[in-house]
Parts: C-alpha cells; structure tokens; sequence
C-alpha cells in the first residue's frame, strides 16, 4: 500500500513541476504578492483558490438545500448549518493556529472540529436517504470523514500535545499528501488546511452539472484513495521518534556547551508587543544559556534596534549568550537584481550596524546562505559571491568589537552548502563559527538523522585536513544554529525527541559548543515552544531538564 501511495504522489508531484515549469515565465508577478513565501509559487497559489472554490461550493449549495421545498427538515437544517458556519469556522481555525490571534479566538477554535463533524453528519444523511447517487455521495462522505478525524487530532494536540497512534498517523500522512502540492508550508501554515465537501442532496437538473459532480466524485477518490494508501507510512513517519526517548546526554565537565532558544518571531521592525509579552516569561521559566534572534533589513532602522535591544537587556545582564541572524526578506531579491553592487554594499552596513548596536556574541550575516529562506529570496547564489561576503563581513564586525565572532550555518546540505561549509570551517577562512540547521522532514525523524549524518561526514573531513598539523589546529566552534520539528503535524512527543535527540548527537561532539532550539512559539509557523493556545510543549521541560543535567556535570 505504501508503495501505490508513493506512485500517487509521485504522478501528482510530476504534474505539479511540469506546470510550474510552464508557468515559469509568468511567475514574476507572484513576488508582488503579500503573502509569505511559501505562498509565492503557483502550485500553493492554486492550493488557495482551490480552497476558495470549495468553501463556495459549500455555501451554495448548502443554500440551495436549505431552500429545497421537498427537502425534510433534518437534511436542510444540517445544510444550513453547514453553509452558515464553515466560513467563519474555517476564519477561526486559521486565526487561532497563531499565538497572534490571543486568547478570544483560541477559545473558539473548537468550532472547526465542530463543523467538519456536521458535514459529515449531513453527507451521511444525504447518501443514507438517498437524496443523492452512491457513486457521488459514498466518495464525499468518506472523504468528510478523513476530514473531521483531522480537525479533531489537530484540536485534540494543540490542547493537549497527543492524540491517539492512528489519528497522529493521519495528520502525517494527511501532511505529505497536501505537500506533494504545496510543499513544505503543509507541515508548518494553517493555511493548510483540508476543506470538507457538502453533498449536492438534489437532483442534477443539466447535463454540465451531473458531469461536474461525476469528476468532483472521481476526484475525491482519488485524493481519499492516496491519504488511505500513505496512512501505513504515516504511522512509520510518528514511530520514527520513538527509539531516541531514551537516549542519554554526553557529560561536558569543562562547562563549554550551551542550549539557547529562538526568541521572538523574524522580525521585519521592532520586536512586537504579543511576541514579547509571551516569549519574555517563557525565557525565565527555562535554564538556557543562549538566546538566538532573527532580525530582516526592516528590523534594521536605529529605533527598531534600539527597541529590541531594550528588549533583550534584561536578557544580557544574565549573561546570556546572544546569537544574531541577519536573514533575507522578500523584497531583497528584486532589489539585488536592480543594482547587486549597491545591495551588497548596503547589506555589509547593516552587518555593522548590528554588531554595533547589539553586541552580539554570535553574528550570521547571512543566516543560512543555502536555506530555503535565502534562496527565496535572493535566489541560489555562487558559493564564491558567499565567501566575498562573509570575508568582507568578519572585516567589518572586527573592525567594529573584536570579541564578536562571525557565523554561518548549513541548512540545504547539498553541494553547494557543503563547499561553502569547508571553507567556512578552514584554518584560511575569518568564518569563525559554522554550524548547521536540522529539521525533520515528511517522513519524520529520517529527515533529522539524514542531517546530522551529513554533518558527521563534513566534520570527519575536516579533522582529515588537519591531520599532521599538530595539536594547536583544534577545530573552529560549531553550533546547531536552529533545531525544529513539527508538533502540530506530528505530535508533542516528536518534537521533544527530535530536539533530545539532536543534544545527545550535540553533546557527543566535543567540536560543538551549543545548540538553539526554535522557535519560541507559533507566530507564523506551527513550530514553537509554546502553542498557539497559550500552553507550553513538552520540549520545554526537556530543555530545562537537559541544561540542569549537564551543568551538574561540570567538574569545579
């Protein structure tokens, strides 16, 4: 079964690449758009007005149903229903996916599960009356079904953080299956999110109309059929944490390591009022010894820094280590094409103007050159272009406050990420930090061990190089500069393991000095410490646990 399912997504995966190649030369148009980035490409674009069509498929027939003279009183009530709450239930649903949306809203979210339950309500008496032919009505019920089991798992973990072995499996496989369309927003945007279908309880009266609910009809068993076929691969995806539950951390007695976490949302200005209010009580409640901050260039004017500095004071005078990551907006793209010269020149004064206005102990000026962020937005540049940069950013930070030390941190690990990190990690590079990013990915926690096996073999080959080079060629200080996973998609537990599971490969490695957790809660993707209904994750506790262990373990 895993296998047909594998076939389906791959045909939809084809289909879906050969029509953005297609569309390709018209894409210069979705870089206007406010929407986020993972938005920005025509498969998730049409994933949204796919969306839109079905939520007014919903409405209008459900008002049509509701008006049907011959209609009993069950079966239009239900429509109604139906048609009257799905568009505000669907509104809440989004709005309380983000700790954004405050507490009034988060109250409501129930109301999502809640209406996909009296959809299938209606499709199951519809079709059990017959009020509408088997070969349209069974597909659309069946298909109801797949829909409220996840909104209630996904209700069910973002009160609680669990939910049963077999709905978690759905959620996954539900995941994989949107993201063969939309890519990796389906594991972490409540944009993505699966519409129930009223069933159309009247009889056709056109010919165009029985043909459009003949290929609605074959559509959903279509769409039914492959989440079926991937549910196996979704139980492998939430066991595949399972075997790092009991792993031991490595003892550092020399005090050298250090577990942070991402604070506050990337920021485009100054820090915002809800973000700070949530994240501030969340820093003291946890033992860290590290805060990470992701600033873009409209978070860069002297009031916003001055702003988030006040912010992070309280932050510094526990000596906390400051990790700065100066990340890509969208707009970056289209003004490093108008003028490349200009932007870099511009892009190494904000550098400055960060190492002087927060005196970071850790500055990325170019956060992840290779992550999907960077790439989006200013596409997939030559490694040689990063190492100008970097090298003339070490310049400018020393020239500014010597004690701060220059970063990078691998995120693709393709060729380019790894070229890049070798010279980074090199004794001839002013890098004086490398690290890594590690995630999981659709299929769960192989996406974690994928990268970090990769960083074991570009560190193997790194001790090689200095080989013979005496004991003074100690290899430069590598960090995990961000460490997620999925809560939401996957559970609770496999965002804790994951996060675990790194700090034991962390701890194990005397080369790495620390890692970050992030992010610290759901602003605009569902990967945070902290939930978007208020509740702290488990992953929280872990960190606190993890840091009193190892600082027991420091030798006086």
């Amino acid at each position: 079964m895993a296998d047909g399912s594998h076939a389906a997504l791959s045909v939809v995966a084809a289909v879906l690449a050969t029509l953005a190649q297609i569309a390709a030369p018209l894409a210069s148009p979705l870089e206007a758009l406010p929407i986020a980035r993972e938005w920005r490409t025509w498969p998730a674009l049409a994933w949204l007005v796919g969306v839109g069509v079905t939520l007014g498929w919903n409405i209008v027939y459900a008002g049509r149903i509701a008006r049907l003279r011959r209609a009993p009183r069950p079966l239009a009530a239900l429509s109604a229903a139906c048609g009257l709450l799905v568009a505000p239930a669907l509104v809440a649903h989004v709005a309380s996916s983000s700790l954004y949306g405050g507490r009034a809203v988060n109250g409501i979210a129930w109301l999502w599960p809640l209406t996909t339950t009296l959809f299938v309500a209606q499709a199951a008496f519809a079709t059990w009356r017959r009020f509408v032919t088997p070969f349209v009505g069974v597909p659309l019920l069946v298909w109801d079904v797949l829909t409220c089991l996840a909104a209630w798992t996904r209700f069910a973990v973002e009160r609680q953080g669990d939910a049963p072995t077999a709905l978690l499996a759905l959620s996954a496989a539900q995941a994989t299956v949107h993201g063969a369309a939309i890519g990796g927003a389906a594991l972490v945007s409540p944009l993505a999110v699966q519409l129930p279908l009223l069933v159309p309880a009247y009889p056709a009266r056109w010919r165009l109309t029985r043909t459009v609910r003949a290929l609605l009809a074959v559509a959903t068993i279509f769409a039914a059929g492959v989440l079926l076929l991937e549910l196996p691969r979704g139980i492998g995806t939430v066991a595949s944490y399972q075997p790092w539950a009991s792993e031991r951390l490595s003892e550092r007695p020399t005090g050298d390591f250090a577990i942070g976490v991402s604070l506050l949302p990337p920021l485009g200005g100054p820090p915002p009022t809800v973000a700070t209010r949530w994240d501030m009580p969340l820093l003291d409640s946890l033992d860290v010894q590290a805060v990470r901050v992701t600033v873009g260039s409209g978070a860069l004017t002297l009031g916003a820094l001055d702003s988030l500095q006040r912010t992070l004071d309280p932050a510094r005078r526990d000596s906390l280590r400051l990790v700065v990551a100066i990340a890509f907006e969208h707009e970056d793209g289209a003004r490093r094409r108008a003028a490349p010269e200009r932007f870099d020149a511009r892009r190494l004064a904000l550098v400055e103007r960060v190492a002087r206005a927060l005196r970071p102990d850790v500055l990325l000026p170019a956060d992840a050159p290779y992550g999907a962020t960077s790439v989006d937005a200013v596409g997939h540049l030559p490694v040689e272009h990063w190492r100008r940069f970097l090298t003339a950013s070490a310049a400018r930070v020393q020239a500014v406050n010597p004690n701060i030390r220059v970063g990078v941190a691998a995120s693709s690990y393709d060729a380019s990420d790894s070229t890049l990190y070798a010279w980074a990690a090199s004794r001839a590079s002013p890098v004086h930090v490398v690290g890594f990013e590690v995630a999981p990915s659709f299929s769960g926690g192989t996406g974690v061990d994928a990268r970090l096996r990769a960083a074991d073999r570009w560190m193997r080959a790194q001790e090689r190089t200095r080989v013979g080079v005496g004991a003074a060629a100690r290899a430069k200080p590598h960090w995990v500069f961000d460490v997620h996973a999925f809560p939401v998609t996957h559970g609770d537990a496999s965002q804790e393991r994951a996060v675990w599971h790194t700090l034991a490969w962390a701890t194990a490695h005397p080369d790495v000095d620390g890692v970050v957790v992030g992010e610290s809660g759901d602003y605009a993707r569902m990967t945070g410490l902290r939930a978007a209904s208020g509740r702290t994750r488990r992953v929280a506790a872990a960190i606190s646990r993890a840091s009193r262990a190892l600082r027991e373990a420091v030798v006086p």
